[in-house]
């Protein structure tokens, strides 16, 4: 039994898959965060580092509730894979409750062909969501949990991740940063703000930016020190006969990209999209990024 875990990243139809392809999942054990709804709640360093009671009475709990995986998920996984991330120095052990909460899930899957955890937000931080470059932030939180599976147990993850053309995929993620930003009254940016911004966080913090996942080669390389990668491009997804098949999980039914609804597009018009665009190119070039973004290109 492998322990397979789908990335993203986001703004890769993550949100189509986990609200109408995911539930048809049989043979493997399903761990996802569902559609439009958050892998975890926001919480302080003090909260955090005070919860040491909820998390030891949550594995108690889902050592007898077996049942219960996406409780096991949204209390235990997900969250312990965010915050031992985030808050390595001031809480190391939650690195250990994530290898406990691992190894709970492993027993939970013993009947299962793999067990197959999925989020975007284990290829994301906070500032590569809502730009707020300033906090400190470690990388995302796929590099722990990845350690974390390797020593529950004793092999690396599968790592599957849909990758897009590196400018799309910007145009994309602002869109979804400036919405972020409206929902957290938050003021507005311009496209060069979220790239410089983006740029900032990548020098300061490898593997925590928008900029991290439109490096290709590069990003690839930093996860095959973690697991085994399974990665495709946004158009191979989109023209897939066999999503389940690209992803990662040969064992279950063929359903084709197509049969799916669209989630998530976006609401500005084709003139906005072509000015946030070329305005990202600007910034990128200007800051010397452009050359080495499409230099670590793979996919489409």
């Amino acid at each position: 039994m492998a322990v397979i875990t789908h990335i993203g990243t986001s703004r890769t139809a993550t949100t189509t898959l986990q609200k109408s392809l995911f539930p048809e999942i049989k043979s493997n054990l399903l761990v996802t965060k569902k559609a439009y709804k958050s892998s975890i709640k926001q919480q302080s360093p003090g909260k955090v580092i005070s919860t040491r009671p909820d998390i030891k009475e949550h594995l108690t709990y889902y050592s007898k509730n077996k049942d219960d995986i996406g409780g096991l998920a949204r209390d235990l996984i997900f969250p312990l894979s965010i915050l031992a991330t985030k808050y390595s120095e001031q809480a190391p052990d939650l690195f250990e409750y994530l290898v406990e909460s691992i190894v709970l899930l492993l027993n939970h899957g013993r009947d299962y062909k793999n067990i197959f955890i999925s989020s975007e937000m284990l290829s994301e931080t906070g500032a590569s969501i809502s730009c707020r470059s300033s906090n400190k932030q470690g990388p995302f939180p796929i590099f722990i949990l990845g350690q974390a599976i390797k020593i529950a147990t004793s092999e690396p993850p599968l790592i599957s991740l849909c990758l897009r053309d590196p400018i799309p995929h910007l145009v994309s993620k602002f869109n979804r940063c400036c919405l972020q930003r409206r929902q957290l009254n938050y003021r507005s940016i311009t496209p060069s703000e979220y790239i410089e911004k983006q740029i900032h966080l990548e020098s300061s913090q490898l593997n925590a930016s928008s900029i991290s996942t439109v490096l290709h080669k590069d990003f690839l390389n930093q996860l095959q020190r973690i697991g085994y990668i399974k990665s495709f491009g946004f158009q191979q997804l989109k023209s897939s006969q066999d999503v389940f098949s690209l992803i990662g999980l040969p064992c279950e039914k063929i359903v084709p990209f197509h049969h799916l609804p669209v989630e998530n597009s976006s609401k500005h018009g084709i003139k906005d999209e072509f000015l946030i665009k070329s305005h990202i190119q600007d910034t990128l070039k200007e800051l010397g990024y452009l050359t080495k973004v499409m230099d670590n290109k793979i996919f489409e």
